[in-house]
């Protein structure tokens, strides 16, 4: 096995980020850049039977470009938008220790992705009826630190419907929602560096599938004080 908790080094990390904002007849905007070396960062080593171990990286990197948009496009129709860039390495070898295998420097952490994507397009009055649509883009993920296997890209679509009433003091908020609208099959988080069982990698031990087709509906009574 790995080292234990006990044995973790606190990590240090210099941080870097420049970030712009702008209002204009295109819409609002947000972009923000990022720069992150740490040392000793505290990363996963091993997952065994849900028990999960860890150890110190010498020295990883992470570099990224966050992006927001947002636009009324006519009355009350609106659209969001947002695209994430990260890239986050291991920026110094790390030696095996027992049977938590070597990293490769130049591996990339597992559990990230390196891109991400979101478009909204909605009609949000004030009160009244409401709908929108939804598509959210997430890009393959590896699942442990020699990057050998990796969870696949996926684009996943939702819709969403209701009605505001507000009176006074008083609002009512009544919605249904559908996610996964395409019923897509697709992987919803990973278990990293996970070796329960010494199973081969085709076996999908890392692996957690997402809800297929699910809806919900409710609604939310308030009252301001």
């Amino acid at each position: 096995g790995g080292s234990s908790t006990l044995d973790l080094r606190p990590s240090k990390s210099d941080n870097y980020e420049v970030g712009l904002k702008s209002s204009n007849v295109l819409g609002d905007f947000n972009l923000a850049t990022f720069y992150i070396q740490t040392k000793d960062d505290i990363v996963a080593a091993e997952n065994i039977g849900g028990r999960a171990t860890f150890r110190n990286a010498d020295k990883t990197l992470r570099k990224g470009v966050e992006l927001a948009w947002n636009k009324k496009l006519w009355e009350d129709l609106e659209i969001n938008a947002s695209y994430g860039y990260l890239d986050a390495k291991f920026d110094a070898a790390i030696p095996a220790v027992g049977t938590v295998k070597a990293v490769q420097k130049g591996n990339a952490i597992p559990g990230i992705a390196k891109n991400q994507a979101f478009v909204g397009l909605a009609w949000k009055p004030e009160q009244g009826f409401y709908a929108g649509v939804d598509a959210q883009y997430m890009d393959k993920v590896y699942v442990n630190d020699i990057n050998s296997d990796a969870a696949p890209s996926y684009t996943v679509a939702s819709v969403y419907t209701g009605y505001v009433w507000k009176y006074a003091d008083w609002g009512i908020n009544g919605f249904a929602r559908v996610d996964n609208l395409f019923d897509k099959n697709y992987v919803g988080s990973v278990i990293i560096n996970d070796s329960s069982g010494n199973q081969k990698p085709q076996d999908g031990r890392y692996y957690e599938p997402a809800d297929g087709r699910n809806w919900s509906a409710g609604i939310k009574v308030s009252k301001q004080f």
